[in-house]
């Protein structure tokens, strides 16, 4: 069995904070939205897939373990994405979980994303060519709302990989167009979330003390541009998960 964490991310999305004016039951009060790089050519053991599945349940973010709503994937082969709503359907479908799933060529490699009916409904999904290669956009309304303005935009890429002056100017370009496209698409105020591979850094392999620095730096940076105000902001709201 291979190692299949290659590149995982586990968000909690509060829907009905400053996403949304409206607040919904508690039971859909949050979603769990993972991105999750499978690593192309490497098919994963179908049992690593389930306990893959039921571990990002198990997680308690906020105080709070909920089955994922929304599963982005890329690097996968053909077919894999349907493995992925077999186990996922097989994990939580006693739970109440009904799983489809939403799948591109993005020449080369494929890329999905599987959604819990449960939680969200499917509206529409697009291809995109953000100047590499192909990029992937669902459109989901969450359960028990009606209005267009709780859509979530779920935006799914895989940029340029490596480091470089060359490579990191292909990934600016193909994040600026990432931003223009959503803005165009969806619209200034609405609820947008982009996932994928953003191959920002060329993985683990570099020194603790830089990965420590660049983490600080990040960090440095979103406190200068208000995030921690941001943040309180929304405090009040902590208990509406």
């Amino acid at each position: 069995n291979r190692p299949m964490l290659r590149r995982i991310s586990i968000v909690a999305v509060a829907v009905a904070l400053p996403l949304l004016t409206v607040l919904t039951p508690a039971a859909n009060a949050q979603l769990r939205i993972v991105a999750h790089n499978v690593e192309l050519g490497e098919t994963p053991a179908a049992s690593n897939w389930g306990d893959l599945v039921q571990g990002f349940g198990n997680q308690t973010i906020n105080g709070i373990a909920v089955r994922p709503a929304i599963y982005a994937l890329t690097e996968l082969q053909i077919g894999e994405a349907n493995t992925v709503k077999t186990y996922l359907n097989n994990v939580y479908g006693s739970q109440g979980g009904s799983y489809q799933v939403s799948e591109i060529d993005a020449g080369g490699e494929r890329y999905a994303v599987a959604y819990d009916t449960s939680k969200v409904t499917y509206l529409a999904s697009y291809t995109f060519d953000i100047g590499t290669r192909n990029s992937q956009l669902v459109r989901f309304r969450p359960v028990g709302y009606t209005s267009s303005a709780a859509d979530l935009w779920v935006f799914n890429s895989h940029l340029k990989a490596f480091s470089g002056s060359a490579n990191e100017s292909t990934r600016l370009s193909e994040v600026n167009y990432l931003r223009t496209f959503a803005g165009y698409v969806a619209g200034a105020d609405a609820n947008i979330v982009f996932l994928g591979d953003f191959n920002f850094t060329s993985g683990i392999g570099a020194p603790r003390e830089l990965l420590h620095d660049r983490i600080n730096r990040r960090t440095l940076l979103m406190m200068e541009r208000g995030w921690l105000q941001e943040a309180e902001s929304v405090l009040p709201h902590r208990n509406c998960n």
